[in-house]
């Protein structure tokens, strides 16, 4: 019986792993994130991104800085530096699993 039990923890553990891994979420869903939660848009390439945060009132002109990521296979952590007109900084930390990404 106990061969058995084994087996069976080894294979859901294995189903699991599997079911994180083909979630983890990718660069299109962070941007959707962006988006949708911060109201940062960017366009062009991540080295070049011309970015502008629209929120309350009128969209203005931030500039990316810099972003450091972790990505596991499984989750994503990640965080993005941006500066304003006035040069204040902006730093969003996130993590990203099962194709979501949460702030933190």
């Amino acid at each position: 019986m106990r061969k058995k039990t084994w087996h069976v923890v080894a294979v859901t553990v294995s189903c699991m792993m599997a079911i994180l891994i083909l979630a983890c979420p990718t660069e299109d869903d962070y941007r959707k994130w962006l988006a949708d939660e911060n109201g940062i848009i960017c366009t062009g390439n991540s080295l070049e991104d011309t970015c502008q945060q629209v929120g309350k009132g009128t969209p203005r002109k931030i500039t990316w800085q810099s972003t450091w990521e972790q990505d596991t296979g499984i989750y994503v952590r990640r965080v993005d530096r941006y500066t304003d007109e006035q040069g204040r900084e902006l730093v969003l930390s996130s993590l990203g699993i099962m194709k979501h990404f949460f702030a933190y």
